[in-house]
């Protein structure tokens, strides 16, 4: 059977300081690639063993999403090294995916590669390739880079040196910086219009710590979305402080955005039915304790409160949309 192999979860800028508020962490080293607005999709190579994955399942040509499966199938890969077990991550986008921004108006899909992890099988140690030329290298060894195939490198558009556990005016800068950068994406994502000639908005960055090890750079990657794709209300794109909510409502109405509901019918893959609502509102409440737990430890407010109004307005949407659509 084969091993789902998780890219994860990607946090906010004030996550990453306050975790690193609890210890010093020197200034290194960040590169910024764009957040293209698709579907997270891998591929993995364990030997003769290769699969497609979606953020959250193994797929198969019959159990599918948005085709990407079908499309895995469709190449020819090499063999990985014995012992060794390789995941290509990436972002699966284009014509059909999703709507609105720049990359759904290239005309075709793609399987854009953010970076490639390396496990190696015997140890567990697990390393990383992100450099853009070294993930091309060992996407030509694979045998997978061929244009064609419709498989693009996602480089690197800006470098920063950050220290997240900075002073205040360090990260100040460091905010400012990022929010003028994604502020940008707002109107015309400089990615792909340099890319494909396309103009549309674009979702925002993603910034990466310049490591070769998996744990680190996972957990100290960071995202900053535009304000449209935000699934939270946030004054600003990047803050190194956690937003504080007054109350259960304020702090409910910030999380439980439409953003964030259509966010939950895509991962789950399922139809806006009233069968389905359950596991809908499960995945809502899931997904937000799982982002605000910072939020919801500094604003003092009780988790089980936050949870009863974000049921309800996640469930009021659902009815709602069931209704639309029928």
């Amino acid at each position: 059977m084969n091993e789902h192999i998780s890219f994860g979860s990607v946090e906010s800028l004030h996550n990453k300081v306050k975790d690193a508020n609890r210890y010093y962490h020197a200034e290194q080293l960040f590169y910024v690639k764009p957040k293209l607005h698709g579907t997270n999709a891998s591929i993995v190579v364990n030997g003769d063993r290769i699969y497609a994955q979606s953020r959250k399942n193994v797929l198969t040509t019959h159990n599918d999403n948005a085709g990407f499966a079908n499309w895995v199938d469709t190449l020819i890969i090499k063999p990985g090294k014995r012992g060794i077990t390789s995941v290509v991550y990436g972002e699966w986008a284009g014509s059909g995916i999703q709507k609105n921004d720049a990359v759904t108006m290239i005309g075709r899909k793609v399987f854009f590669v953010i970076c490639i992890r390396i496990i190696d099988n015997d140890t567990g140690k697990q390393t990383v390739q992100h450099d853009p030329s070294q993930i091309t290298d060992t996407i030509f060894e694979m045998g997978l880079f061929d244009h064609q195939y419709g498989i693009i490198v996602i480089p690197t558009i800006a470098e920063f040196d950050i220290s997240l556990s900075g002073n205040v005016e360090h990260l100040g800068h460091v905010e400012t910086a990022i929010n003028l950068m994604v502020s940008a994406f707002e109107t015309v994502d400089p990615y792909i219009k340099s890319e494909f000639n396309v103009e549309g908005p674009g979702e925002g960055i993603v910034a990466y710590p310049d490591t070769n090890d998996w744990l680190e750079y996972h957990n100290l990657m960071f995202k900053a979305k535009t304000v449209s794709h935000s699934v939270n209300k946030s004054k600003q794109a990047a803050s190194a402080k956690v937003q504080i909510s007054p109350d259960v409502q304020d702090f409910a109405d910030r999380f439980a955005t439409m953003q964030r509901f259509e966010q939950g019918i895509t991962d789950l893959g399922i139809d806006v039915d009233m069968k389905n609502m359950g596991s809908f509102i499960k995945w809502v409440n899931t997904d937000i304790f799982k982002e605000s737990k910072d939020e919801v430890e500094e604003s003092e407010l009780a988790w089980k409160e936050c949870s009863r109004v974000i049921t309800h307005n996640a469930k009021m949407w659902f009815m709602q949309e069931a209704r639309r659509i029928t």
